[in-house]
């Protein structure tokens, strides 16, 4: 303090003494008295809670709609997989009634694979 002066220094420590003590004493004045609190704190809600929401499930109902679920899925994937024989059937016909209007039997769908291409056959 005695670089500051002691008028100074004095004016500090004041200074530092009311900034401390000003909050300090406001919180015992309001905190204490629960009317207060009451009065300052009642007029704002802090805490919004969302709305009730249905509740869950049931492990029951859970049960049944995955029952529910698989059965779809299951009709589902037969009505998929009798589409996909419909579609090759119609195919393997198709090819049959080629294969039968080219004159070749009905087991071959194609010709032998040539060995080299174009009939050439190297010379050795």
């Amino acid at each position: 303090m005695s670089s500051l002066g002691t008028a100074k220094g004095l004016l500090e420590v004041g200074k530092f003494a009311v900034y401390v003590s000003v909050p300090i004493a406001l919180m015992y004045v309001f905190a204490n008295n629960n009317k207060n609190l009451q009065r300052i704190m009642g007029n704002r809600s802090y805490v919004v809670y969302p709305p009730e929401g249905p509740p869950p499930r049931s492990p029951e109902e859970l049960r049944e709609v995955a029952q529910e679920l698989a059965a779809k899925r299951s009709s589902r994937m037969k009505r998929a997989k009798s589409a996909r024989a419909e579609k090759l059937g119609r195919h393997r016909r198709g090819c049959q009634l080629y294969l039968a209007r080219l004159g070749r039997p009905i087991g071959t769908a194609s010709r032998k694979p040539q060995l080299f291409p174009f009939g050439q056959v190297p010379v050795s």
